[in-house]
């Protein structure tokens, strides 16, 4: 039986980076994987892996909030 448990990441590579800025540029994972080398499941674990979505979280608020900023009158 299959399974989805994978090891997690201790640190990131750059390899780990580039997969997570050409998701944060939308790209498919089938697109990523073929572009880096590696397995789309490789893709996935890395995404899903805590410290990246620590770093997807902390990159998508900040992006949101300059947006905003841009959006809205400052007072």
């Amino acid at each position: 039986m299959p399974t989805t448990y994978h090891i997690p990441l201790k640190s990131l590579q750059p390899i780990h980076m580039k997969i997570i800025e050409l998701y944060l540029k939308c790209w498919k994972k089938k697109d990523i994987a073929a572009e880096v080398g590696v397995s789309t499941t490789t893709v996935s674990h890395t995404l899903r892996d805590p410290i990246a979505q620590e770093i997807i979280k902390t990159i998508m608020k900040d992006t949101l909030q300059k947006s905003m900023q841009a959006i809205l009158p400052e007072d």
